[in-house]
Parts: structure tokens; sequence; C-alpha cells
């Protein structure tokens, strides 16, 4: 056998993967940055006669987000630019770049009515739900 490994090279592995891992940020901060993804966090709550989905976007605008609704989806997507600083940034823990959430909508919610506000870094939405369909007598006419 012309290779053979041993619990020493293995172990020297490990640690030359650890060492990568921690200063990575530091001496190659772009390798952080593309192997990111981003997923904002979301709440899905119910309140009496809507539904309520909240996003955390901190550091995002406004206008960085798009908000839809797709079928029977809900769509929020986004996009944060990396802010150009003088001399550049040598470690990073933040993510840019775009992201997108679909969230499969309630049966009963009203879809063409979403309402959206965007305060503090937090992206909230109120769907309204449809009118409950209750039961009625027919009248028997002849």
């Amino acid at each position: 056998m012309k290779y053979a490994i041993s619990p020493i090279s293995t172990t020297w592995n490990d640690f030359d993967r650890a060492f990568d891992d921690l200063t990575q940020g530091f001496f190659n901060p772009r390798r952080r940055e593309q192997e990111a993804e981003f997923s904002p966090r979301v709440e899905v709550y119910e309140n009496g006669d809507y539904y309520g989905v909240s996003f955390d976007l901190a550091g995002f605008a406004k206008e960085d987000l798009k908000i839809e609704v797709d079928g029977d989806y809900l769509v929020v997507s986004g996009n944060r630019q990396k802010e150009e600083r003088e001399g550049g940034s040598f470690y990073t823990e933040k993510v840019y770049g775009e992201f997108q959430r679909r969230l499969v909508l309630p049966k009963d919610a009203k879809s063409d009515d979403v309402a959206a506000a965007f305060k503090n870094g937090v992206l909230e939405l109120r769907l309204p739900k449809l009118a409950e369909k209750k039961a009625r007598t027919i009248e028997i006419i002849s």
C-alpha cells in the first residue's frame, strides 16, 4: 500500500480544517460570504380575523423587498447589497445577496387583500380571513 492513513494524519487534517474554519473570516472573508445562504426568520400566527406573518429583516430597506402572491403561495424575496467601505472588511458574519421565502397560504386567507408594514427591520404581513360561510335555510316557494 503506497499511502496509509494513520490516526495522526487524520488528526492533523482535522486540525487544519478547524484552523481554516476559525480563521476564514479573517484571512479569507470572500469565502464565508460566498458560502453563506440567507433565510430570514419567520413567525406565522393567527389572530382572530386575520393571519399574521412576521419576518426579521435587519439591515434591509423596504425598497430591497418584494412581496407577491403566486397561486397558493405567499412569496417574500429581497436583496441586501454589501456596503462598500474604504479599505474593505477584514471579517464579517453578515450575509449579503438574495433570499426568497415561499409560504403556503391557508385556504381561508384573502390573498387579494394583504397588508404590509415594515418597521425597525421587521416586516409584518396581515392576511384577512374569508368570512365564514354559515348555514342558511332555503324556503320552498312551490
